[in-house]
């Protein structure tokens, strides 16, 4: 599976690459960095998180936690194998569902592996949700970080301080 913005689009190799990539590697999650196209100033940034890498889930869970990201925790930018959303389903209505989702994947997750290479371009609005500042639905922000806290105790009780941080801060 693989997920795309409405308003992003992919380079021509994000698929192929991604695909050959889970195939090959035998990996769960494949992840690939991308541009930010700031819409108000036609600005675009390379996001990078480093060299190639590969993941076991912990290590993954405390990525995401500590903002260095997973490229972020974010659904994008991934190809996933479809068995992972077996008896998974988002929330309906709720903001910040990549959060909330993202951690529950972990468990289900030994092999993830990020690749340096910008397949994926993600156009910022300066009025989005994630780009807004507090607003009400922050709160479901925090409630994405919350409804995983039991995960989190149960299966990486090393990263709990950085979701309790995440939470505070968010707050």
């Amino acid at each position: 599976l693989m997920f795309l913005d409405n308003d992003d689009w992919a380079e021509p190799q994000y698929v192929p690459f991604l695909v050959s990539k889970i195939e090959a590697d035998q990996m769960d999650i494949v992840c690939c960095t991308g541009w930010d196209w700031y819409q108000d100033s036609g600005e675009k940034v390379l996001l990078t998180h480093g060299k190639n890498r590969r993941f076991d889930d912990h290590e993954a869970v405390r990525d995401i936690l500590s903002a260095h990201a997973f490229t972020t925790e974010a659904m994008m930018k991934k190809i996933y194998r479809s068995s992972l959303f077996r008896d998974l389903r988002c929330v309906q209505g709720r903001h910040y569902q990549d959060t909330y989702i993202f951690l529950r994947l972990m468990p289900s997750c030994r092999h993830m592996e990020y690749f340096d290479v910008p397949e994926y371009n993600y156009l910022v609005h300066s009025g989005s949700i994630t780009h807004s500042g507090y607003q009400s639905y922050t709160v479901q922000q925090v409630l994405s970080y919350t409804d995983n806290y039991d995960l989190v105790k149960k299966w990486y009780p090393e990263s709990l301080r950085l979701l309790e941080h995440n939470i505070v801060s968010v707050s």
